[in-house]
């Protein structure tokens, strides 16, 4: 698979106040292939800005934190959406992902970014457009806080945020097996 990452400058909100997590919760589980979109799930194929990371193929649970804040307009938001190969549950041991991936970022203009297979997310987005069928299933109907799309990916959105949200992930050689975009 031959895949472009477009670099480009972006800005993203920032909270002022300092948030913690609370624990993972997990939302479910998503096969991935030899490598994983880390994108918006609105954009296409080949023009907008998507991050490629090389996966262990296989079967990942998916889990999201949320914010805690004495701002209430910024707690209970989801924080980070996290992807965990099955056979890597007990290495990490509840930690997140923090080896920063080769200054990789999820560029965004809704908000919301997903963990997708490769070929899953180029099924549906094709060079200069979209499935409108898979949108409109998959993201329109309400904006959900995360969704598993088909057991390929997985999305979310912390509800804040236009520009980019920085990806973590830990490796074994050059494939990643636990993979994190920190929302907030």
């Amino acid at each position: 698979m031959g895949y472009l990452q477009v670099a480009h400058l972006f800005y993203t909100f920032v909270p002022v106040k300092q948030l913690n997590t609370t624990s993972m919760k997990k939302i479910g589980t998503i096969t991935l292939g030899e490598c994983a979109i880390l994108s918006d799930p609105g954009y296409e194929v080949a023009i907008s800005p998507l991050s490629i990371i090389n996966t262990i193929e296989g079967e990942y649970n998916v889990y999201i934190t949320r914010s805690k804040s004495k701002d209430k307009w910024m707690t209970n938001r989801i924080s980070n959406i996290i992807a965990i190969h099955k056979d890597y549950v007990k290495v990490m041991n509840g930690r997140l992902p923090m080896d920063d991936s080769k200054d990789l970022n999820c560029c965004v203009d809704s908000g919301t970014c997903g963990i997708f297979d490769a070929g899953y997310y180029e099924d549906y987005h094709f060079e200069g457009e979209i499935d409108e069928d898979w949108y409109e299933r998959m993201v329109v109907q309400g904006l959900p806080e995360f969704r598993i799309t088909d057991g390929q990916g997985a999305f979310s959105s912390s509800g804040t945020g236009d520009g980019w949200y920085p990806i973590f992930a830990e490796y074994k050689g050059t494939k990643a097996y636990a993979i994190r975009i920190k929302f907030l």
